[in-house]
């Protein structure tokens, strides 16, 4: 209970610290390890591929890590767009969170951006060597979310778009990332 001489921002920190982990939940470690493995520190490319036809490039980096006692994996992704078109954010900032569903064998992933005013949910299963998150975008258009390419220190991602029902697909984005450090 907070009282006037204990103020509520004595306590903030150290709870939003608690949700970090050091690894993953042991029981599901193996399934864990699918988006696990990302855990560390990531510097990124990106190249958007916007509907007009134009393109925008950006850097930025890419954290990972364990949470809420090992069960789930965050990011938080920060980001500068170098040549930026009109009405395209300058940065950008999101966070996602995953979460494996031994129910349906797959990961249940929630994207938020703030500036971008999206919220976007996704479920994420393991396919050959990628990683394919499946959802819908803000209009309610099919969108993949896929990486690919991975490595212990690299992996591609890429962002494709369906407005037919998954007949044909557009790519709206590409990110190539390389790890600067493990999770410590």
């Amino acid at each position: 209970m907070q009282t006037a001489t204990k103020p509520i921002e004595s306590t903030a920190r150290p709870v939003m610290r608690s949700i970090e982990t050091d690894g993953p939940y042991s029981e599901l470690k193996d399934k864990l390890m699918l988006f696990g493995q990302f855990a560390g520190t990531w510097e990124y490319e990106s190249q958007y591929f916007l509907p007009d036809g134009k393109t925008a490039r950006a850097k930025g980096e890419i954290h990972f890590g364990w949470i809420l006692g090992g069960t789930a994996i965050q990011d938080v992704m920060t980001g500068v767009v170098l040549d930026t078109p009109p009405g395209f954010p300058r940065t950008g900032f999101g966070t996602m969170v995953r979460f494996y569903d031994p129910n349906i064998d797959a990961w249940h992933c929630v994207w938020v951006a703030p500036l971008s005013r999206v919220v976007q949910t996704f479920t994420a299963r393991k396919v050959g060597d990628e990683i394919i998150l499946e959802g819908k975008n803000a209009e309610g258009f099919l969108e993949r979310w896929i990486f690919s390419g991975i490595t212990p220190d690299t992996f591609d991602w890429r962002a494709v778009e369906s407005r037919d029902k998954g007949q044909t697909w557009r790519l709206d984005q590409k990110i190539w990332a390389r790890r600067i450090s493990p999770e410590k």
